[in-house]
Formats: structure tokens, sequence, C-alpha cells
């Protein structure tokens, strides 16, 4: 049985991820919790699929021009001075 790796001292805990479709959009909204050895949260990287769509300071961003009637998955991480946390995924279908 593996052991799993530690999680590092002061890294954000993993962004909660949630998403409202609409037809061809999604509006994304990803907090995370800060553990309370940890240094504030400055930032996030979100990605759908491989691409990297936002990396700013919000937890929310709205993804537009999207296809109706599609699934898009993304994947989001909290950015603080103490490091990177792991990626949170979710799948979302604009609507038709």
């Amino acid at each position: 049985k593996e052991t799993p790796l530690p999680k590092a001292q002061g890294v954000p805990n993993a962004p909660t991820l949630s998403g409202t479709p609409a037809i061809d959009s999604i509006d994304l909204t990803f907090p995370a919790t800060i553990p309370t050895e940890a240094s504030k949260v400055y930032g996030y990287i979100l990605k759908r699929g491989n691409s990297t769509i936002y990396e700013g300071p919000d937890a929310a961003y709205k993804d537009e021009g999207l296809t109706p009637g599609t699934e898009y998955t993304y994947r989001v991480a909290a950015i603080s001075n103490s490091g990177t946390s792991e990626y949170t995924e979710g799948v979302f279908t604009t609507l038709e």
C-alpha cells in the first residue's frame, strides 16, 4: 500500500469549483480555504482542458464564446507565497 505524500506546509487548500452554465458561457467561482499556517491566497490559475484561460487575483471568471450544448472540463489551483494548491477539477455543460 502506497502512503500519500504529505501536503507541503502552509500551501492553500484546493479551491472549491462551481459553475453556472448559460447558452454560450459558464460563470465559474473557485474560492479557496486557507489553513492557519498558510499565507494569504493572492491568485488563481484556471484551465479549460490543458489551456490556461485565467491567471489573476479574482476567485471568479466568466468563460464566454462557448459552443451551446458542449461539455467543458476545468481545473483550478490557488496560489500563495507558501506555494500552489492541488488542482480541483469540474465538468460543466453549456445550455442548448
